[in-house]
């Protein structure tokens, strides 16, 4: 079963990632497309969420679904590779929308009286300081074969969701929330 899968029910196809060989760790995952008339394949419920409902959100439940092999994305063992390439993509635009929430939170501190808005800014300010990123700092947990431009959208993404959910969380915070 996969959870939580963005606009499962609305595809015609559907990439899958699926570890074949545990064994053999990130190499023993292989890139499927699957499709949803394959014996095995069904939808799960409609997810009820509290954001972002402009695209629904289902479990799909794989009951000896079986796959032809013609239907696997590059070979076996590929598939984590390709998972990366695909976030690729996406990662300048999740920390635009880090950024983005970041700057609408430090306009609504704006709204805190003086002491509530001069300790989250000091909060903010500090956030903003330690850790900060460079192409060539080691980071501990990342694939070390990623390529210098890769490596630096992860980290920058994984900055802006930092900073993003500090400046989100701190008028919070401050309120007792």
């Amino acid at each position: 079963m996969k959870l939580w899968v963005t606009n499962g029910s609305q595809a015609s196809v559907v990439t899958l990632f699926a570890t074949v060989d545990r064994g053999r760790g990130k190499g023993g995952v292989t890139a499927f497309l699957v499709e949803p008339t394959f014996p095995g394949f069904a939808l799960g419920k409609l997810e009820r969420k509290m954001g972002i409902r402009g695209s629904p959100t289902v479990a799909l439940h794989l009951t000896d679904c079986e796959v032809p092999v013609e239907n696997r994305l590059g070979e076996e063992g590929e598939g984590f590779k390709l998972a990366l390439r695909a976030l690729d993509g996406s990662r300048p635009a999740v920390g635009a929308e880090a950024v983005g929430i970041a700057q609408r939170r430090k306009l609504l501190v704006k709204k805190l009286s003086g002491g509530q808005q001069k300790r989250v800014s000091i909060a903010l300010e500090l956030l903003a300081k330690p850790n900060v990123f460079f192409l060539d700092e080691p980071t501990s947990g990342l694939d070390p074969g990623l390529d210098r431009i890769a490596l630096g959208a992860v980290t920058w993404t994984i900055r802006c969701v930092e900073i993003a959910e500090l400046g989100a969380g701190a008028p919070m915070n401050v309120q007792g929330l």
